[in-house]
């Protein structure tokens, strides 16, 4: 799926009229993103499967047009990143937001980076 959203932004590079991009899960899903399965973290293909994470990423960065994430349900782990690196979030009353892959000691790079941004740095004083 990374691979087809990283092929998306870059057909999406090319288009002069393209006013935003909107990241919505299909009508019959539960959830915006429920993040990679546990056992997709495998030796044999973490490297690739991060370097089309990261892709995504590169790939907003450099299109540099709006983007907005509609949520209803879910947006974990690799989505909720996503979803922290939008410009516009629209979420409905039953989004929920999380990195689940804490709790198996694996670290969320992304929204490392971009939660502070989002939703602040809790400094001395907080």
């Amino acid at each position: 799926m990374l691979r087809e959203i990283n092929e998306a932004l870059n057909q999406c590079a090319h288009e002069r009229e393209l006013a935003a991009i909107v990241f919505d899960a299909a009508v019959d899903c539960n959830a915006f993103s429920a993040g990679v399965a546990v056992e997709e973290h495998v030796e044999e293909t973490i490297f690739q499967m991060l370097d089309s994470f990261h892709g995504v990423f590169r790939n907003l960065e450099q299109i540099a047009r709006p983007t907005i994430a509609i949520v209803d349900g879910s947006a974990l782990g690799g989505g909720c990143e996503l979803v922290a690196a939008c410009d516009i979030v629209i979420a409905s009353e039953r989004a929920r937001f999380g990195q689940p892959e804490i709790e198996l000691g694996v670290f969320p790079p992304v929204a490392a980076v971009l939660l502070p941004r989002v939703i602040g740095d809790k400094g001395p004083g907080s």
